[in-house]
């Protein structure tokens, strides 16, 4: 049986309607901040709603990560995240009302670029919510 994963988010600073040079300069906001608070993160890219953005998985070691990693969604504008837990069952969290809604498995789908679907890359591997 395979060990369980450490819980994470995935948080974007990117917000759809921006140009990109705007995405970019969020996106370094937000990693400066993951940065100065010692949080354990990898940069990850992806689709969300079908639009291309950059963002980061965070390792969450308590509930007060987890928290603060929600608080600096909202203070990036977003509207949600994606909560992994340790099983990998993924999870949006709705930042107005903090309810988290079940989404699907979040598995690896390999090296390949999906043809379908919104995905997240890590830099090897592509991942899904199926």
């Amino acid at each position: 049986m395979r060990p369980n994963h450490q819980p994470c988010l995935i948080i974007s600073g990117f917000k759809k309607n921006n140009e990109s040079a705007a995405n970019w300069a969020r996106h370094n906001l937000l990693e400066e901040h993951l940065l100065i608070s010692n949080q354990a993160f990898k940069q990850l890219t992806g689709t969300y709603e079908g639009i291309e953005e950059a963002g980061f998985l965070v390792v969450l070691f308590n509930e007060e990560d987890k928290a603060f990693i929600c608080s600096l969604a909202v203070r990036f504008e977003q509207e949600c995240v994606l909560y992994l837990n340790e099983d990998r069952d993924a999870f949006f969290i709705d930042l107005k009302t903090g309810e988290e809604k079940l989404a699907g498995k979040f598995k690896n789908v390999g090296k390949d670029k999906p043809i379908s679907g919104d995905y997240t890359y890590d830099g090897v591997y592509y991942y899904q919510i199926v």
